[in-house]
Order: structure tokens, then sequence, then C-alpha cells
């Protein structure tokens, strides 16, 4: 099955990236609220307290891992999937694949329903660049807050 063509590549906020945001924040605010907080890896919270890397290390965070992981899961593995096993499929095992390259089991269900998104996204507007740049706009924000909340934004 293939994505729509010609479909908008936005949605009612304007933005294709504005679902996977909410939906990152608020599931965090969820798992925090009933005793799972959702904790980063720990050489990532490394890499964060020196800005050297950090700086080294934002491209690949806000361009190359977007563009790589959603060729690969959005516009391989779900077109592949869901040309072989339905649409249905396509999403939960490419969202599942997504969700576990990450390595991180507290954030699994964050990853998973980010996948789901971005799967939707792709379907939606039927072009690979719109979960792209939902990806990419979604870790420059997490790039942002975690500056920030390191300090390093001054």
């Amino acid at each position: 099955m293939s994505p729509r063509s010609g479909a908008r590549t936005s949605g009612p906020t304007g933005t294709p990236r504005a679902p996977a945001i909410a939906f990152s924040a608020a599931l965090g605010a969820l798992l925090k609220a009933i005793g799972l907080p959702v904790e980063e890896q720990l050489w990532l919270e490394e890499l964060f307290t020196r800005s050297d890397a950090v700086l080294r290390l934002s491209p690949w965070v806000v361009l190359v891992a977007p563009i790589s992981e959603e060729l690969f899961f959005r516009h391989y593995v779900l077109r592949f999937i869901s040309t072989h096993a339905g649409l249905a499929s396509g999403v939960v095992l490419s969202s599942l694949m997504f969700a576990l390259i990450h390595l991180n089991p507290s954030g699994f269900l964050i990853y998973l329903g980010i996948g789901v998104i971005f799967a939707w996204v792709y379907q939606r507007t039927g072009r690979i660049l719109a979960p792209i740049v939902a990806h990419a706009t979604l870790n420059g924000v997490v790039l942002a807050g975690a500056l920030l909340s390191a300090g390093l934004g001054r």
C-alpha cells in the first residue's frame, strides 16, 4: 500500500510535527505521574553536559538521524510490510522496529507512539519529507530542551 499522493502536507495546526511533539510530552507526563519516569540513556545524558559534544552531535540528531530513520522505517519498511501484510501490520511493525532501535526501555512507549504518528504523517501526506521534517523538529525540540535544562543554552 502506498501513501496517498496529492494529500495535504499539513494538518489543522499547519504543520505535520505537532502531533508527535504533543504525544511525546503528554505520554512522558503521564508515565511520570504514574511513577514510571522516562529516563534518557546514561551516555546521552553525559553528552549533554559537554557543550562541545552537543554542538558536534546536533547535526546528527537534527538532520542525519531523521533523514536516515524515516527513509528506512517509513519509506522502506512501512511500505514493504504494508504491501505484503496490510497497512495496520506495516504501521505496527515499522513502529515497533523504530522503538526498539532506540535502545531505551523506559522510553519504549514514547518511541512506539512517535513511530505510529510518523507513519500516519507519511500515509496522510504521501511524501517522505513530511515525517522527516516532523522527526527533525521533534529531535530539535528535545535537543533544545536538554540544552536549556543543562544550562548550556546560555
